[in-house]
């Protein structure tokens, strides 16, 4: 049964419920060495890569700080701060520099770690890069430090749910919903895990908002939908 769900999964195309499966490597474990032993030379690589755009944060308890025991240590300058994420912004909408976008928003987050948005924008960098937890560690942070931040909770809604952690994804997406009742996306999201995970009534509810918004929802969820619903009705 579930292989058939997964199958009538991508079939709907609900496998774009996978979002940022883009640089497909893992995180790889935290070390300030230059090379990790039990990793052949193409892991130890990426994991240098990944160390050197990130060194200067510490990333522990699915949170992220600065490590101010790190070789690479920036005073606190708002200005400069806001430079950074600028930079990391052009790096990531421009020319999908996934790296140095995360350097950048790592160096934002350093010189001001007060500011939500560093640890969005390095969270939707570290997502691009294929590295969820490190993302879902800086979404959270965000989220520590603004509560109210759509755009983390929609990013965070959108890794949890790229991960398969589908009861987490919900309780995001409906934490989107508080912020915006009219999300599109959350609508539309939270039908087709519903769907998944067999909630058809819900499914339905979500479906008919996201279409009302614009959603490009699968036709054949909606078909499905009924089907499930007239056979529960019977």
């Amino acid at each position: 049964m579930k292989m058939m769900k997964n199958q009538l999964a991508l079939a709907l195309g609900l496998a774009s419920v996978m979002t940022f499966a883009i640089g497909c490597e893992s995180d790889a474990p935290e070390s300030r060495s230059t090379a990790t032993p039990g990793l052949n030379p193409i892991q130890n690589y990426k994991h240098q890569v990944m160390h050197d755009a990130t060194v200067g944060l510490r990333y522990a308890h699915n949170r992220v700080a600065v490590d101010l025991e790190a070789d690479r240590r920036l005073e606190p300058n708002t200005q400069q701060a806001a430079a950074m994420y600028e930079q990391g912004t052009f790096h990531l909408g421009d020319h999908n520099n996934f790296l140095g976008a995360i350097r950048a928003y790592s160096d934002a987050v350093m010189l001001d770690p007060t500011d939500a948005q560093h640890y969005v924008g390095l969270g939707r960098a570290l997502d691009y890069k294929g590295s969820p937890s490190k993302a879902e560690a800086a979404y959270r942070t965000a989220l520590d430090l603004d509560m109210r931040n759509l755009e983390a909770h929609e990013l965070l809604a959108r890794n949890l749910s790229g991960k398969g952690q589908a009861a987490e994804s919900i309780t995001e997406w409906n934490r989107v919903l508080v912020l915006n009742p009219d999300h599109a996306d959350a609508h539309g999201y939270l039908a087709s895990i519903h769907y998944l995970n067999g909630n058809y009534s819900d499914a339905m509810d979500h479906l008919n908002d996201a279409e009302r918004l614009g959603y490009p929802a699968p036709a054949r969820l909606r078909s499905a939908l009924e089907a499930h619903l007239v056979n529960h009705d019977q």
